[in-house]
């Protein structure tokens, strides 16, 4: 296809070359390179950071904290992130870890943006539903809200898209319900 492809001055030679678009990034590699989009018109997700729109910032993690979790924040001798848990009200997530850290080394998290993953468990049938603070794992999320006796239910995003990868809108809402046991 002629659209794979652009002229531009070779930098070596000063003679016109013809140079073929990228349609995925393999990282360093495709610095400075032009992008063309897939058969479907967009571009592939490998051009798109994990994380899109968040502004991050660097804290000690209190505990281990796995890849793709949402955190807690507190000061215990200084800043600290552990995983956000809707079984203890002391733990709602406000933020998330893309990257995850060790137990106190530096955790960068993220107060919103988009995050890519790993679609398992997720079908396309999920696209526009809400997502909870867990309240089996902590930092994880759910599609049913927790439902047992003084957990905590909060809304930490929306699931945006599911295909190779799943793309989750982070709007982790400050405001959450604790559920009172019945009298």
């Amino acid at each position: 296809m002629s659209n794979r492809y652009f002229l531009d001055l070779d930098p070596t030679d000063g003679q016109l070359a013809r140079y073929e678009a990228i349609a995925a990034s393999l990282g360093v590699g495709s610095a400075h390179k032009i992008l063309r989009t897939g058969s479907d018109g967009k571009l592939d997700l490998s051009f798109i950071p994990d994380t899109t729109n968040g502004t991050p910032e660097s804290v000690t993690a209190e505990a281990t904290i796995t890849a793709y979790s949402f955190v807690s924040l507190r000061n215990s001798s200084g800043r600290k992130v552990r995983g956000a848990l809707a079984a203890d009200g002391t733990r709602p997530a406000m933020a998330f870890c893309a990257d995850g850290a060790a137990s106190g080394a530096a955790a960068v998290i993220y107060f919103g943006g988009v995050l890519q993953f790993d679609p398992t468990g997720l079908t396309t049938a999920d696209e526009g539903k809400l997502l909870f603070l867990s309240a089996a794992t902590a930092g994880g999320a759910t599609k049913t809200p927790p439902s047992a006796d003084n957990n905590i239910v909060q809304i930490i995003g929306r699931i945006v898209e599911v295909g190779t990868v799943a793309r989750v809108e982070i709007k982790i809402d400050p405001r959450f319900i604790k559920l009172i046991p019945a009298a």
